[in-house]
């Protein structure tokens, strides 16, 4: 913060010497015109759009369950505060530890496709078993666990989503 002020400050100070020449707008322009034109020329390829969908709907449900719907799914089965606040943390660990396994298995299978599908669909089963009702707390963190590990699958669309375009187009 105190860094932000202080370039603030001083751009009252030298407003000549932070100034940018012609040249250099010349060379923003043609650099957005490069980033433009590579994000509509990745946008054209249809797989990228399929990966983005299924990346976006696996890694969507992840969030939302762990900010929305898992606070009052859990109150509602009667966990108390601590117990809520170590299941919801638990959805982090299995995705900590499901991303770069579900990497390694995708390796193992030369197939990465489907093992997002493979995981997303064991995602699903999970929130089914968690939606059933009348588990222990161990249950519920072992589905918590389950879910957030099986969501760490959606990292592998990234990987897919690199591997359809062209090198030069990966960081765009």
């Amino acid at each position: 913060i105190l860094f932000g002020v202080s370039i603030f400050v001083l751009m009252f100070f030298y407003p000549k010497g932070l100034s940018k020449k012609s040249l250099d707008k010349c060379t923003i322009k043609s650099s957005i015109k490069t980033v433009i034109c590579s994000i509509l020329t990745v946008l054209k390829l249809r797989d990228i759009w399929i990966t983005s969908v299924v990346g976006a709907i696996t890694f969507g449900t992840f969030l939302a369950l762990n900010m929305l719907w898992a606070p009052r799914l859990l109150s509602n089965l009667e966990l108390n505060t601590m117990e809520l606040g170590v299941a919801t943390a638990i959805l982090w660990l299995g995705l900590a530890v499901g991303a770069p396994i579900a990497d390694l298995i995708s390796n193992l299978f030369k197939n990465r496709r489907h093992v997002i599908s493979a995981f997303a669909i064991l995602q699903g089963i999970s929130v089914i078993i968690l939606l059933y009702g009348n588990l222990t707390v161990h249950i519920i963190y072992f589905c918590m666990l389950m879910f957030g590990f099986f969501a760490g699958g959606h990292m592998l669309n990234f990987t897919v989503g690199s591997e359809i375009v062209e090198q030069k187009y990966i960081r765009t």
